[in-house]
C-alpha cells in the first residue's frame, strides 16, 4: 500500500477502469485493454514482486488454459461457418423450413448469435430486412429484431464467451447457472414479442423459393448443438466439444484444408487468447490487490442494499465499456467480495453485463445494424429500453425469491 491502507487499492483500481474504458472507447483490443489495466492496478496496490508472482500464477492456472481455449476455439468455428458458406445455408435452411416469416426474423438473428463471428449482426440483417419488409416493419422496428434476438440467447448459451466466462470467475457450474438465467430467457423473449403488437405487422406476402435441403440444414445445425451439448455436461468439455465439432464439418466434406487455413486467419486466434488471458490475469490482479475486501468495508458501513449492486454495477460498466466480456471480467471479481454470489446472483450479474452492453452507443452490433437499416439509434431506444428494463427486473424478482 503506497498512499495509505486501503487508499492504493482504490486509486489502483479507478485507474484501472479508466484506462480499460479510454482503450476501449478507442476502438483498441479489449484484451490489450484488461492487460493495461491489470499492470496499472498491480503496480498501484502492490510491490512488482508480488505482481509478478500474481500473473505467473494466473498463467500457470488450469483455468486459464481451459478458457483461452475454448474462446479460441469457438472462434475458429465460427469463421469456419463463414468461410465455407455454412451461416447462409443454415439461414435459408429455416426460413424454408419455418411456418412463419415472423419466427425467422427473431430465430435467424439468434442462431447467428450463436456463433462469435465478426459482422454476425449484418450477416443476420440481409434477412431481417427482405423478410422485415414483407412483415411492413419499418427501420427501428428491423432494427430492433436483428439486436435484441441475437442476444437473447446469450443468457443461457452454454458455450457463449459471456456466460462462460461469468461461470469460471463465479465459481459456479454451467448447468445451475443456465437453469437460474431461464426466468430471464423466457422473459426477454415474451418482452420481444411486444414488437409485433405495436407494429401491426403485416403477413408476409412472400416465402423464400430457394431449394431447400434437410440434410443441409442438419449438417448446418449439429455442430453447434454438439458443442453445446459437451458445454453443459462440463466447462472443459466445450474445447473437445469444438474439436470434434470441426472433425464432423472435416469428415462429411465440408471443411478441407484450404477453407481450414482460411479460418484460421479470419478466427483472429491471437485476439481471442489475448482476451483469455487478459480477463485472468485482471482477475488474479482484482483479487490479489484486496481492493474488494476494502471496497466491501466501505459499502458494508452504506446502506445500499446488495441487490442494488448486483444491477447498477454491471449495468453500468456494461454501457459504458461497451463490451460484455470485459464486464464480467471487471463485475464478477469486484462483486464476489461485496455480495454473497451463487448461480441466482451470478445470472444477476451476467444479465445486467449484457442488457448494458446492449443498449450502449459503444455497442458494434447497434451501431453497424442502425447504419445498415439507416434507422435512428435514438428512435431505437422506444423499444429497446423497455424491454430491457423488464428483463432485467425479471432477474431481480429471481435473486430476491431464490439468493443465498
Amino acid at each position: 500500500m503506497w498512499f495509505g491502507v486501503g487508499l492504493s487499492e482504490v486509486i489502483g483500481l479507478l485507474a484501472s477502469l479508466t484506462l480499460i474504458f479510454i482503450i476501449v472507447v478507442k476502438r483498441a483490443k479489449i484484451g490489450l485493454a484488461l492487460l493495461v489495466g491489470s499492470v496499472t492496478l498491480g503496480l498501484i496496490s502492490m510491490t512488482p514482486t508480488d505482481f509478478l508472482v500474481t500473473v505467473t500464477r494466473a498463467l500457470l492456472d488450469r483455468r486459464t488454459f481451459e478458457l483461452t481455449a475454448a474462446v479460441a476455439l469457438i472462434a475458429l468455428l465460427g469463421a469456419i461457418y463463414k468461410i465455407t458458406g455454412l451461416l447462409e445455408e443454415l439461414s435459408n435452411g429455416l426460413r424454408r423450413a419455418l411456418p412463419s416469416d415472423k419466427l425467422v426474423v427473431e430465430l435467424i438473428p439468434a442462431i447467428f448469435g450463436l456463433l462469435p463471428v465478426l459482422g454476425g449482426a449484418l450477416m443476420s440483417a440481409p434477412v431481417v430486412e427482405a423478410v422485415g419488409n414483407d412483415l411492413g416493419l419499418d427501420p427501428e422496428e428491423k432494427t430492433f429484431v436483428n439486436l435484441w434476438f441475437r442476444h437473447v440467447v446469450f443468457f443461457i448459451y452454454p458455450v457463449g464467451t459471456t456466460l462462460l466466462l461469468a461461470s469460471y470467475l463465479a465459481g459456479v457450474d454451467v448447468k445451475p447457472l443456465i437453469l437460474a438465467q431461464l426466468p430471464v430467457f423466457f422473459t426477454s423473449i415474451a418482452a420481444g414479442q411486444a414488437i409485433w403488437l405495436i407494429t401491426g405487422f403485416e403477413k408476409s406476402k412472400e416465402r423464400v423459393k430457394r431449394d431447400f435441403s434437410k440434410k443441409k440444414l442438419v449438417e448446418a445445425i449439429f455442430p453447434i448443438i454438439l458443442v453445446a451439448i459437451f458445454g453443459v455436461l462440463r466447462r472443459w468439455l466445450i474445447t473437445l466439444g469444438v474439436i470434434l465439432a470441426i472433425a464432423f464439418l472435416w469428415l462429411i466434406g465440408r471443411l478441407g484444408a484450404n477453407n481450414l487455413n482460411k479460418a484460421l486467419r479470419e478466427a483472429r486466434l491471437s485476439e481471442m487468447v489475448l482476451v483469455g488471458l487478459g480477463v485472468m490475469i485482471y482477475r488474479s490482479t482484482v483479487e490479489a490487490s484486496d481492493v474488494t475486501e476494502t471496497i466491501s468495508s466501505l459499502i458494508g458501513r452504506s446502506s445500499v442494499p446488495s441487490i442494488l449492486l448486483l444491477v447498477l454495477i454491471p449495468s453500468i460498466l456494461g454501457f459504458t465499456l461497451g463490451t460484455p466480456t470485459g464486464t464480467i471480467a471487471l463485475a464478477v471479481p469486484l462483486l464476489a467480495n461485496l455480495v454473497p454470489i451463487g448461480s441466482f446472483e451470478t445470472g444477476l450479474i451476467l444479465t445486467c453485463s449484457i442488457l448494458g452492453y446492449v443498449v450502449s452507443p459503444l455497442h458494434a452490433c447497434y451501431t453497424l445494424t442502425s447504419e445498415y437499416f439507416g434507422a435512428s439509434m435514438l428512435k431505437v431506444y422506444r423499444y429497446l429500453l423497455p424491454v430491457t428494463f423488464f428483463t432485467i427486473l425479471s432477474g431481480t424478482i429471481t435473486v430476491l425469491l431464490f439468493r443465498v
